[in-house]
C-alpha cells in the first residue's frame, strides 16, 4: 500500500517535467501503480494484457490523464483486447487519437562467435597467398613475437573488461596481468549477538596454472573496485595471455557459481560483540574501534544516568533551600528585634537614672518608680529575644547540615556512576559469522586486469594494493 518508493516516484511524476526531467515507467502489473501517477503519464505504451482487472486499470488511467475529452472507452477496451504479440497501443496527450504499432522482429539467427577450426578454416586460402608473395616473412622474428605477446588481446563482447589503477609509487614497464573478479554481497546475521550485517567487496582471483578454471583460494578482496578501476588501460602498458577458457562466455557462469560455494564455505565474518551495553562490530571495524565506540555509548549511558539522577535530587534540594532561606530571615528578623530592644531598654534604664539623679529632691517620685519597673521589664524582655534568635540560629544551621548532608549523598552517586570508562577493560566477545546462504550473492564476473611492475632485480611485483 505504502512502499518507501512510492512517494518519491510520485513526486519526480508531478513535479519532475518542471525541472526539464523526464521519466520512463515500466511494470508488467498495471494495478501497482498509482493512479495519481498514471493520471501524469503523457505517453502510454500499452502491451497484450493478460487479465480484464489490468484492462480496466488502464483504461481508468487513461481516461484519468485525458480528463475524458476525446476518450471512447469501448473503442480502447476493444484495441486492448485485439493486442497480438509485439503489437502495442500508443496514446500521447498531444494526438487526436491511438496509434497501433508493431515492434521490428529482433530475433537474431546468428550461431555465434566462429570456433578456432573454423577460423583456421576460413584463414587457410588467405594464409597461403600471403606467404606464395612474401616467402622471406614467413617465420616471424623473436621481436615480431614479442610484441604481438604484449598486444592487448580481444576479448568477447559480452565479456566484461576492467582495468585496476596502478599505484603512484614504483618504476620500470608496467603490464598487465589478467584476473578474475566478482562483486559480492554477504549478509551475516546472528541473533544471540544481535549481529545483522551486509558486506560488499569483490574477490579478486588468479588462474589455476592449467588456465581452465579460477583459484577462488588465492583470492584478494578489493572493497571499492569500481571506485579503483578504470574502462580503458594505460598508455605503453604490456598485456599478459588470457586462458581460452576466460574468453568462452559460458566459463563466467561456472565460475560464479564455485564462488558462491567458496563464499558459503569460506567467507567468514569477524565481529566483536559487547553484552553491556548490547553492541556489535560493523563489517570492518577493527576491535579498537570498536571499543572505542563501546566507550563513548557507556559515556552517553553514564551522562544520561547523572541527569536523571540530578533531577530526582534536584526537588529535595529545591525544597531544602527554600526552608534555609526563610530560616535565614527568621534569623535575621529576630537578631533586628534583639538589637532594637536592647537599645530601647537602654534608652529607657538610662532616662530613669537620669530622672532619678536630677530630679525632685523630695525623692523618687510615683512616676520614677513606674519608669524604673518599666525599665526592668524592657531588659527582661531582652532575654527572650536573644533566647529567640539563638533557637533561629539553631535551626538555620540544622538545615544546612540536611542540605550539606543531601548534596554529598547526590554527588556520591554521581561519583560512583562518573567512574572512568576504560575502552580496555570493557568485555568484548570475538565471533566468527558464515555467510547467510539464501542472502549470498555474486554479481557478473568480468576480467580484471591487475597493473605489475618490474622491482630493480627484475622480478615483478604488483603495481596494486588490497
Amino acid at each position: 500500500a505504502m512502499p518507501p518508493s512510492k512517494l518519491p516516484m510520485l513526486t519526480l511524476l508531478k513535479q519532475a517535467r518542471a525541472f526539464g526531467l523526464g521519466v520512463v515507467l515500466s511494470t508488467q502489473n498495471p494495478v501497482d501503480l498509482d493512479y495519481k501517477g498514471l493520471s501524469n503519464a503523457g505517453t502510454w505504451l500499452i502491451g497484450r494484457l493478460q487479465t480484464e482487472r489490468d484492462k480496466q486499470r488502464v483504461i481508468e488511467g487513461l481516461e484519468s490523464a485525458l480528463g475524458g475529452v476525446g476518450f471512447d472507452q469501448s473503442t480502447i477496451a476493444g484495441l486492448l483486447s485485439n493486442l497480438t504479440s509485439r503489437v502495442f497501443l500508443m496514446r500521447n496527450v498531444h494526438d487526436d487519437a491511438p496509434v497501433l504499432f508493431q515492434s521490428r522482429w529482433a530475433l537474431s539467427y546468428l550461431r555465434g562467435p566462429l570456433t578456432l577450426t573454423e577460423i583456421e578454416t576460413l584463414m587457410s586460402t588467405r594464409r597461403k597467398s600471403s606467404a606464395e608473395s612474401t616467402p622471406a616473412q614467413t617465420a616471424p622474428t623473436a621481436a615480431a613475437a614479442g610484441a604481438a605477446s604484449s598486444s592487448r588481446p580481444t576479448l568477447p563482447g559480452d565479456v566484461g573488461e576492467l582495468f585496476l589503477k596502478p599505484t603512484a609509487d614504483g618504476s620500470g614497464g608496467l603490464a598487465y596481468k589478467p584476473m578474475i573478479a566478482g562483486p559480492t554481497r554477504l549478509h551475516y546475521v546472528d541473533a544471540k549477538s544481535g549481529v545483522d550485517v551486509w558486506y560488499e567487496a569483490s574477490y579478486v582471483a588468479p588462474f589455476t596454472d592449467d588456465g581452465k578454471d579460477v583459484s577462488w583460494d588465492e583470492a584478494i578482496i578489493i572493497e571499492d573496485l569500481k571506485g579503483r578501476s578504470d574502462t580503458a588501460p594505460e598508455s605503453s602498458a604490456r598485456f599478459g595471455e588470457v586462458p581460452a577458457a576466460a574468453l568462452r562466455a559460458s566459463s563466467y557462469a561456472a565460475w560464479a557459481k564455485s564462488l558462491e560455494d567458496h563464499l558459503y564455505q569460506h567467507a567468514k565474518l569477524t565481529v566483536y560483540a559487547c553484552d553491556q551495553p548490547k553492541l556489535s562490530s560493523r563489517a570492518g571495524e577493527s576491535e579498537g574501534d570498536f571499543r572505542t565506540r563501546v566507550g563513548q555509548t557507556l559515556r552517553e549511558q553514564r551522562d544520561a544516568l547523572v541527569e536523571k539522577l540530578r533531577a530526582k535530587y534536584a526537588p529535595r534540594v529545591q525544597a531544602l533551600q527554600d526552608q534555609l532561606r526563610r530560616a535565614r530571615d527568621r534569623v535575621a528578623r529576630e537578631q533586628s528585634q534583639y538589637s532594637q530592644q536592647k537599645l530601647s531598654s537602654a534608652i529607657s534604664l538610662g532616662a530613669t537614672v537620669l530622672g532619678a539623679l536630677f530630679g525632685s529632691r523630695r525623692g523618687l517620685s510615683a512616676s520614677t518608680m513606674g519608669k524604673a519597673a518599666t525599665a526592668v521589664r524592657s531588659a527582661g524582655r531582652i532575654g527572650r529575644e536573644h533566647e529567640d534568635v539563638e533557637r533561629a540560629s539553631e535551626s538555620e544551621e540544622v538545615l544546612q547540615q540536611r542540605l550539606t548532608a543531601l548534596n554529598a549523598d547526590c554527588d556520591q552517586e554521581i561519583a560512583m556512576l562518573q567512574g572512568a570508562v576504560d575502552p580496555q577493560a570493557i568485555q568484548v566477545r570475538e565471533v566468527s559469522l558464515s555467510a547467510r546462504k539464501s542472502d549470498i550473492a555474486v554479481g557478473r564476473l568480468a576480467l580484471l586486469w591487475t597493473p605489475w611492475r618490474e622491482d630493480p632485480s627484475g622480478i615483478p611485483r604488483p603495481a596494486f594494493k588490497s
